[in-house]
């Protein structure tokens, strides 16, 4: 697959292995750090409080993390940033494990560890460029989304959680937010240099805000105008907005063309999983699916100034 060809390279590899890693330990951190905050104190804003000292000074330092990342070598930002943000969870475990850990010491070292971050990230992205050749670069972007995906920040009670914004929604008029959570925040990743996107809906009453079928469509091109990624999704065809995989199959690594996006558009339509009611059969929503997702991605070549053949 194209996909992965960024990974021949040694370096890259090594680079997204261990972002890969440090996101898996991430999460770990973040479920530990919840249960450790209820066992210091028993407060229903104690987490909410954690969760800013961890937030705002990553958010902060942002734009400082990318002047340091113009200015000075970019691996030993990335060194220095993960050696810190390795440095205050080793001094939270000891801390914890001897039980004297206390929330004020908390706040201290997760606003650490969110600051270090703030480094972290621009570091990172600003250095792959320099890892791949420029024909593998956008594959290597797309690989970068891959393992940094789309996030919802939730918060609630009980304080603020991230996760994957395809694990919002749980089945038709349920999501899996607890009581009392709201939606705070959607973190997108950075996106290439070459994309576009488009959604499209067909809803037959303007009293109703309720469509029959809708696809949103995401095109990323590489340097000489084939497919690097995309993205398609099909809402009000599946108990949940469904991310039509084998149409993204099909259009990777192709030069964008009026056969390839009727293609790819018959396979979206095949993968939706819509029902009959009084608004439309299956077939019909089916057909929609087709129509909307083929025009999704015409617009997206417009929009990169592409003219099909």
């Amino acid at each position: 697959m194209r996909l992965l060809q960024p990974l021949r390279h040694r370096d890259f590899r090594l680079l997204w292995l261990g972002m890969s890693t440090s996101l898996v330990g991430d999460g770990v951190f973040l479920v530990a750090l919840a249960w450790q905050v209820y066992l210091i104190s028993n407060v229903v804003g104690a987490m909410a409080a954690v969760g800013v000292a961890l937030t705002v000074p990553q958010v902060a330092l942002l734009l400082v993390g990318g002047v340091v990342a113009d200015r000075f070598d970019r691996r030993l930002v990335l060194v220095v940033s993960d050696l810190v943000r390795g440095g205050s969870l080793v001094v939270l475990a000891i801390l914890a494990a001897g039980g004297g850990l206390t929330l004020t010491q908390t706040y201290v070292l997760v606003g650490i560890f969110g600051a270090a971050t703030g480094f972290f990230g621009p570091a990172f992205d600003a250095i792959v460029p320099s890892l791949v050749p420029p024909a593998d670069l956008e594959q290597a972007n797309a690989l970068d989304q891959f393992v940094r995906p789309a996030a919802a920040r939730i918060a609630g009670p009980a304080g603020e959680r991230t996760i994957p914004v395809s694990a919002i929604a749980t089945g038709p008029g349920r999501t899996s937010l607890q009581a009392g959570e709201l939606l705070v925040s959607l973190e997108l990743p950075a996106q290439p240099q070459r994309w576009a996107a488009k959604y499209l809906r067909f809803t037959p009453r303007r009293e109703m805000d309720i469509a029959i079928a809708g696809a949103g469509v995401w095109l990323a091109l590489n340097e000489v105008g084939r497919i690097a990624d995309a993205r398609i999704t099909l809402a009000s065809v599946a108990p949940v907005p469904l991310v039509a995989d084998k149409a993204v199959a099909a259009l990777v690594g192709e030069r964008p063309s009026i056969g390839l996006f009727t293609a790819a558009s018959t396979a979206a339509a095949v993968q939706s999983q819509p029902i009959s009611d009084t608004r439309g059969s299956a077939d019909y929503r089916r057909e929609l699916v087709a129509v909307l997702t083929r025009r999704g991605l015409e617009d997206c070549a417009t929009q990169l100034g592409l003219s099909l053949a």
